[in-house]
């Protein structure tokens, strides 16, 4: 039986790095790569979109931007904070991104829908979703979150996450009430707009909350 929430951080999460097969065609038709100095000179220009504003799990890209690993691979990479998260997968698909950072499970939305996007990499093992509650919420598991509110992103993994996680109490997304927030998530929680959130990072939010002022706790949503 999985844990209750907990206080506390403890693994890593998954996501994937992916690119269009049209920009892959077009770096095809170049000059090959150069690597080490000649490389570092006469870079290729390509663009990396994030999925989210800069934070820790992005920290490895920063380091080999600055340190220059990727101009030893013959990459200018120019990374991009979106202004839109939800819309990487379509700005990489359509070309105006050559890489971008998205979740695994919106991957395999965007195929269904015929987005021409493929993953390349992971930068995660796991899921760092999570749904997050302030620390002195009733809410303990899934099964209690029967008739309360729910923050989402909009975006169809978080009610993936979150009909997943009802399901092993045996509820569905029609017992809670859902509202959609954007990215404006843990405001929602600490004006109490809703009693849960879905879809932050117990790696980032949790950190963010108590510097603020709110702790809280979280289900990781692997372990549902």
């Amino acid at each position: 039986m999985p844990s209750p929430i907990v206080p506390s951080p403890r693994r890593i999460t998954r996501r994937d790095i992916v690119r269009a097969p049209a920009a892959i065609a077009a770096l095809a038709g170049t000059r090959p790569a150069t690597t080490g100095r000649a490389a570092a000179q006469d870079g290729r220009a390509v663009t990396l979109a994030l999925d989210w504003y800069p934070n820790a799990n992005h920290a490895g890209i920063y380091v080999a931007r600055d340190r220059g690993f990727f101009a030893e691979a013959g990459l200018d990479v120019e990374i991009v904070v979106p202004s839109d998260p939800t819309t990487v997968l379509q700005t990489v698909g359509a070309g105006r991104d050559t890489f971008g950072i998205s979740y695994h499970s919106e991957v395999l939305f965007a195929r269904e829908q015929e987005v021409p996007v493929v993953s390349i990499a992971a930068l995660v093992q796991h899921p760092l979703n999570s749904l997050m509650v302030l620390a002195d919420s009733s809410i303990e598991t899934p099964a209690d979150l029967a008739g309360r509110s729910v923050a989402v992103t909009g975006l169809p993994a978080d009610e993936a996450f979150l009909g997943t996680m009802l399901a092993e109490a045996e509820l569905s997304l029609d017992d809670v009430e859902m509202i959609n927030v954007g990215y404006d998530l843990l405001p929602s929680i600490f004006s109490g707009r809703a009693d849960a959130v879905i879809g932050v990072y117990w790696t980032h939010e949790t950190i963010l909350a108590e510097r603020e002022g709110y702790p809280v706790r979280y289900l990781r949503v692997e372990e549902w």
